[in-house]
């Protein structure tokens, strides 16, 4: 393991990384820069809490001010005993302890915003990261076609040149067979070229203006190597609680646990409106002196009101029943996403031992073997001692056996991707932001 950790970089034919290449912690970097959700979901998370931080008040009072019993026959405002200005003052309070659990909820709201950056910040280096393997995959695929096409026009011009010679060994669709080895690789050329143009369009969604040149760079990140050889030779049937208990550390679990506890508070504040909502009032009645000038009291009057709720009681009962579902609805798509994730989990790290196998396999033994293989093919052939089949087939399956092997190097680093995705924020920078170039 800790061979395949140190050694694990691509096979590039460029030993110098050019300045302006895009190298893999760039890109990231430059991704988490250029990220306006992020600026989005600040100024939602501000206003919530200011939302929230004016959430908990009383509503305005009410001034009233009448002239009461005015008489119509004389419109005089000392003519009757009842007639009197009238100025008042009403103040109505929130039912229950609504307003505070309304508060609360637009603060806990608030809170979500953060965890929800963390979770996409951490989907952002995956998704931009995949990206730019695919890209790095895509690139070194053309140069190893590129480096390999004046080895199959040394075979055209072999078998070109023994064929005019009518060696015994030699026929013209051998001639033909190496041409068309030359176009296929073209067309493999090509191929790879649209897939480095679709993976370079996507990451310049993400890091750079659409019309802004993106060059990848040839080289590979590096790895934790403690925390990689923890996770690949672990137990996972022993790691099982302890992976649960990580999992559970993930900003899309913890916001989970934050709609849990707003679907609570929103069972609490549906439960308030059984609570009656009371209101006090308070009257001053001014009258006018009696037309003989006898003076004529004051009027002041206080009162208190609350509804009642009783018509309404079946409804009430109704809602929040619904939102006690709501709330074990939250629960168990909890424990849905923790099932996922751990099965997910579980998939990329028994990937990973078969990807690492297969690496193995690949540098100790395969590549150098179809290395050998090709040569002698080629050898013999050059000595009338072989046949220009066996050379073709051996000069593809050495090409193949490099794709190959790059391929398996790139997948590594997107199962290492895919788990950092999981265990984030418990083990960051796994896929770390080192390069190194190997030559």
């Amino acid at each position: 393991m800790k061979n395949f950790i140190l050694c694990l970089t691509v096979y590039s034919l460029s030993g110098t990384l050019a300045a302006a290449d895009l190298s893999f912690n760039q890109a990231i970097h430059q991704a988490f820069l250029q990220d306006v959700w992020q600026t989005q979901s600040q100024q939602q998370e501000l206003a919530l809490q200011a939302q929230s931080s004016a959430e908990n008040t009383l509503p305005n009072p009410k001034m009233s001010l009448n002239l009461m019993n005015l008489p119509t026959d004389s419109w005089q405002f000392n003519q009757q005993a009842m007639t009197q200005m009238s100025i008042g003052i009403s103040q109505t309070f929130n039912r229950g302890d609504s307003a505070q659990i309304q508060q609360n909820l637009l603060s806990t709201q608030a809170n979500m915003h953060p965890l929800m950056r963390q979770a996409r910040q951490a989907q952002v280096k995956q998704t931009v990261g995949l990206l730019w393997l695919d890209a790095y995959l895509a690139k070194q695929n053309i140069e190893i076609i590129q480096a390999s096409e004046s080895l199959f026009e040394q075979m055209a011009d072999i078998a070109t040149a023994h064929y005019s010679t009518a060696q015994v060994n030699t026929r013209q669709q051998d001639v033909i067979r190496a041409q068309l080895e030359r176009t296929q690789l073209q067309d493999q050329q090509f191929q790879y070229q649209q897939n480095l143009q679709s993976a370079l369009g996507q990451l310049r969604g993400w890091i750079a203006p659409q019309n802004e040149a993106v060059v990848i760079a040839d080289n590979l990140p590096r790895l934790n190597e403690q925390v990689a050889e923890k996770l690949l030779l672990s137990n996972l049937s022993q790691r099982s609680q302890s992976l649960f208990t990580e999992l559970n550390q993930h900003p899309n679990i913890k916001l989970i646990d934050l709609q849990q506890d707003i679907a609570n508070q929103k069972v609490s504040l549906k439960q308030q409106a059984y609570k009656p909502q009371w209101a006090v009032s308070a009257n001053y009645g001014y009258r006018a002196d009696a037309p003989d000038s006898s003076p004529r009291s004051d009027f002041f009057s206080i009162g208190v009101s609350f509804d009642l709720p009783v018509f309404n009681q079946g409804s009430l009962d109704k809602a929040v029943d619904a939102q006690i579902y709501q709330t074990e609805a939250v629960k168990t798509q909890k424990r849905l996403v923790l099932k996922q994730f751990f099965g997910q989990l579980q998939a990329e790290l028994e990937k990973l031992k078969q990807l690492t196998a297969r690496h193995d396999l690949y540098q100790t033994n395969l590549l150098n073997q179809f290395e050998e293989q090709a040569e002698a093919a080629l050898t013999a052939y050059t000595n009338d001692d072989g046949d220009f089949a066996e050379v073709v087939r051996s000069r593809i399956a050495q090409l193949n056996s490099q794709m190959a092997a790059l391929k398996i190097q790139t997948d590594i680093l997107k199962s290492w991707l895919k788990i950092e995705y999981f265990l984030a924020p418990v083990e960051q920078n796994l896929v770390i932001g080192q390069e190194t170039i190997h030559e």
